[in-house]
């Protein structure tokens, strides 16, 4: 039961950190975005995105097959 909530989280707080990383790359091109805003705002974006995929890479470690399949087991 743990481990299907911790899939959950994990992926529900991964997807929705993505929509708002790529979200954020429409607000560069609105009128009034300056040189240094629009730099800060594509940091902050590229920086969710990775969040994003490391919750989501995360949350599919988290599920026993594909851990099984992916990383290699000790000696």
């Amino acid at each position: 039961m743990k481990k299907i909530i911790q899939v959950l989280v994990y992926g529900l707080w991964g997807l929705i950190a993505l929509l708002f990383g790529l979200s954020a790359y429409n607000e560069i091109y609105e009128p009034g975005i300056g040189f240094w805003s629009g730099t800060l705002t594509a940091i902050s974006a590229t920086l969710m995105i990775l969040v994003a995929l490391l919750a989501l890479s995360w949350a599919a470690l988290s599920i026993d097959k594909i851990k099984n399949r992916l990383l290699p087991k000790p000696k």
